[in-house]
């Protein structure tokens, strides 16, 4: 019975795979929340007959914080742990298994409230799918906790409750399903509602530049091999990342490497393929500030404060509507009409001998609040009084010369008599 558990476990390991190797180690169960005083474990199998060396492998969780492996080896088709002490989050993280070369061999991602009774393990072992089981089954296999969820969500390579027996300690007595004929080659998994949310072209030093993304899902998602880059086929060469992000979510990606220029580049997303997944332009310099998505629903960045893994705040300099072009402007009428207009609207002479009147002229304005055509402010209309103060002393002085014009006609008179 331990070499039909042993043929399926192997068979198992061919289902998980990484593209142009086949990967010896693989996690098989993660128990982040344990009670006050234990440690965290993550729970790993060795697909390969031939003992592995640990120190080949690295264990870390999203924020890059390791996992110890408890042995320095580990035997052919046989379990292994890795233990650390609160790194690992209860409610949601991932964890990355990386080769010698810091390339990714296993991802496992939870996003569930985990407790003290439950793991994350894979039903069933090794190839199988993720869930949430009710019984850690530490350093073995996890046949026993996956028999005892509930049937609609099994995965299929997962035997009935009438194909296997009551569970014991004993391995040996668990009888084996027959393992089904399965198609290893990749599904290629599309991706969608992911988008670019801020970016730190130019930061303050010593910081690094950054680019965050945002999970518009209702699921956790982890993006394998995706890029960064800048103007396409031009600056910078596209930098790969791998990460995490859960449901409704953000995630920062840090580049350590300068890629974006501090004055004006484009910021390109792309998928492990290098398609284009989400892109934008900016065209200004602002050191220590970021440029962030207004709305998810459309492709408008604005300046901002920077806000890493947070929703985006507010921006800087809102966008200032211009005012309507002004239209259903007054028709110009004719002018003698507006001249009457105008000649109607003088204050009437006043006949007192009161200080000069003042004329004014109202401005008025149209419904939309502009100023009246050109043609009805370029009327010009000349207006021929006689100051109303001149007219008395006029007459005064034609008075006055009149008189003395008498006067001298009537000494020229008087001296001819004489």
């Amino acid at each position: 019975m331990k070499s039909a558990l042993a043929v399926f476990l192997i068979i198992s390991c061919l289902i998980v795979f990484v593209p142009d190797s086949w990967a010896a180690l693989v996690i098989n169960e993660v128990y982040p929340a344990p009670a006050g005083g234990d440690s965290e474990w993550v729970e790993l199998f060795n697909c390969d007959t031939g003992d592995l060396n640990t120190s080949d492998f690295t264990l870390t969780d999203l924020a890059n914080n390791k996992i110890k492996f408890t042995s320095e080896t580990i035997k052919g088709s046989s379990y292994a742990v890795a233990t650390s002490s609160s790194i690992l989050n209860n409610n949601g993280d991932t964890i990355f298994l990386k080769d010698h070369l810091g390339q990714i061999i296993d991802i496992a991602t939870y996003s569930a409230n985990m407790t003290a009774d439950k793991t994350f393990g894979r039903c069933p072992d090794i190839g199988g799918g993720w869930f949430i089981l009710n019984e850690p089954t530490k350093n073995t296999t996890n046949t026993a906790a996956c028999a005892i969820l509930t049937p609609t969500v099994l995965p299929t390579l997962v035997p009935t409750a009438t194909s296997i027996t009551t569970p014991s300690p004993t391995v040996d007595e668990i009888p084996m399903p027959a393992v089904p004929t399965i198609d290893i080659s990749p599904t290629p998994l599309k991706i969608e509602n992911i988008s670019l949310s801020e970016v730190m072209p130019y930061p303050q030093s010593p910081e690094h530049e950054w680019v965050e993304i945002y999970n518009n899902n209702p699921f956790s998602i982890t993006l394998i091999d995706w890029y960064l880059d800048d103007v396409e086929n031009a600056g910078a060469a596209p930098k790969s990342f791998t990460t995490a992000l859960n449901s409704y979510s953000y995630q920062t990606v840090d580049i350590n490497n300068s890629m974006f220029n501090n004055d004006g580049d484009a910021v390109r997303l792309l998928d492990a393929d290098k398609n284009v997944v989400d892109s934008f332009e900016y065209h200004e310099k602002a050191k220590g500030k970021t440029f962030g998505r207004i709305d998810f629903q459309d492709d408008n960045f604005c300046l901002m404060e920077p806000t890493k893994n947070q929703a985006n705040s507010s921006c800087l300099f809102p966008t200032i509507t211009p005012p309507p072009s002004p239209t259903n402007l007054p028709t110009p009428t004719n002018p003698a009409k507006q001249l009457d207009t105008v000649n109607s609207n003088l204050p009437k002479r006043n006949t007192a001998r009161s200080p000069l009147p003042t004329f004014s002229f109202a401005t008025q304005t149209s419904p939309s609040g502009f100023l009246p055509a050109p043609a009805v402010m370029g009327i010009t209309t000349k207006i021929s009084r006689r100051p109303l103060l001149a007219k008395p002393l006029a007459e005064t002085f034609s008075f006055c010369s009149l008189s003395y014009s008498l006067l001298t006609i009537a000494a020229v008179f008087f001296k001819i008599k004489k």
